[in-house]
């Protein structure tokens, strides 16, 4: 799949020490129906893959605001959470 070789080529472009706003689940894909990997904790410290861009996926209503944005990171384990709750 194209888009896990882009995952590959660009996770060592991270944006690290970022917190989340609440906790959120890490997701294998960005829509709210794909499988938890793990959750990252709110104000735990994490990374954001591919410099911090945002991709386009499933919209979702989380941390109090709707968007259909997404990011690749995580605490733990890393996989797709929503953008609305992450601070960066």
């Amino acid at each position: 799949m194209q888009l896990h070789r882009m995952q590959r080529e660009e996770r060592s472009k991270a944006i690290v020490n970022v917190k989340a706003k609440e906790t959120v689940k890490v997701r294998t894909s960005p829509k709210t129906s794909a499988t938890a990997l793990g959750i990252w904790g709110k104000g735990k410290r994490g990374g954001i893959c591919n410099d911090g861009k945002a991709y386009k996926g499933g919209s979702y209503t989380a941390c109090g605001k709707k968007s259909n944005m997404w990011y690749y990171g995580g605490d733990k384990v890393n996989g797709w959470v929503p953008k609305t709750c992450i601070n960066w």
